[in-house]
């Protein structure tokens, strides 16, 4: 009896554990199949995207900002460089400088005026006086030249005797021989002549 009971015993034992390793299969399966099943497969992308999703908008984000970073010191460097407040500020300058020189160009221009203006009159006051002075050299000359002119005497009554034999002036009776043409320059014209003996061998 008692052996039977024994039997009973074990086979109850191992009949539960049978059972208990065919609900732990069971269990497996069902999980498995859980995570194979569609509904769970699109769970499992929908995940997945969202969080790709996620990552990329924080990249994104990032990204953005880093580049408005960027782009504010570029512009802050910019600005510095040709800002309007710079050139606003040299166009300040330059006008106070403008308004700083404008009197001293003036001034120094009416100067200049003034020196040329001085110099024109000593240029003029020179030029008439040596003028004056070649004018007056002219004048000599001009004496001197009237002076040389052998037709000058003409106007006084004098005459020019030329010997044609010779075209020279004649200067004496010894230049001449009986015979000799001549040519007498008057001051209203000329006259023809022949030298003739006379008395005592003279001319």
């Amino acid at each position: 009896m008692q052996q039977v009971d024994g039997l009973e015993t074990a086979l109850v034992r191992s009949f539960s554990r049978y059972l208990s390793g065919r609900e732990a299969g069971l269990d497996r399966l069902t999980r498995a199949l859980a995570w194979l099943s569609p509904v769970r497969r699109l769970e499992r992308l929908e995940q997945a995207l969202t969080r790709e999703a996620r990552a990329l908008d924080r990249a994104g984000s990032a990204l953005l900002d880093r580049a408005a970073s960027g782009l504010d010191r570029a512009a802050a460097g910019l600005d510095r460089a040709f800002g309007l407040r710079d050139v606003a500020q040299r166009e300040q300058r330059l006008a106070a400088l403008s308004a700083r020189l404008a009197p001293a160009c003036a001034g120094l221009l009416a100067r200049k005026e003034a020196a040329a203006g001085l110099a024109g009159t000593r240029l003029e006051s020179g030029g008439r006086a040596w003028m004056g002075a070649q004018e007056t050299s002219l004048g000599l000359l001009a004496a001197r030249l009237a002076a040389l002119d052998p037709e000058a005497p003409l106007t006084r009554g004098y005459s020019l005797v030329t010997v044609r034999r010779t075209g020279r002036f004649l200067r004496g009776p010894q230049e001449v021989a009986p015979g000799d043409g001549l040519d007498i320059r008057t001051r209203d014209g000329r006259v023809a002549a022949r030298v003739e003996p006379g008395e005592g061998g003279e001319r």
